[in-house]
C-alpha cells in the first residue's frame, strides 16, 4: 500500500519542480517556491506563469500547494513554460510588508 508521504507521491511534472526560498531583511522572514523550468532550453523565450495558492494550501513543506491543486502545472502539457509557485507558511505571512490599514 502506497502511503502519502512526499517521497511515495508520483505527479506528471512535479518532479521537476526545484524547492528554492527568498528571505527580505532577515532569514526568518522567508518565502518558500517551487520553480520549473522547460526540458528543452534553446534560444526560444517561454512564458512565466505565476500560481498563487488558496488558503488551504499554506504550510511550510513547500510541496502541498502542488499536490493539492494541480492548476500550476495544468498548461505544461500544451505549452511549455517556467512555473514559480511561491507558498506562504500562513495565512496572515510577515512575507507580507503590508502597513497597517492600508491594504490594496
Amino acid at each position: 500500500m502506497q502511503t502519502s508521504e512526499p517521497e511515495n507521491i508520483k505527479t506528471t511534472y512535479l518532479d521537476d519542480f526545484v524547492a528554492k526560498q527568498v528571505f527580505l531583511d532577515n532569514p526568518e522572514n522567508k518565502l518558500n517556491y517551487r520553480l520549473y523550468s522547460p526540458l528543452q532550453k534553446n534560444d526560444k523565450n517561454y512564458p512565466l506563469v505565476i500560481f498563487l495558492h488558496g488558503s488551504g494550501q499554506v504550510g511550510p513543506d513547500n510541496l502541498a500547494h502542488l499536490i493539492l491543486s494541480k492548476d500550476a502545472i495544468a498548461t505544461l502539457p500544451y505549452e511549455p513554460s517556467f512555473v514559480l509557485v511561491p507558498q506562504y507558511e500562513q495565512v496572515f505571512d510577515p512575507f507580507d510588508n503590508t502597513v497597517k490599514g492600508h491594504h490594496q
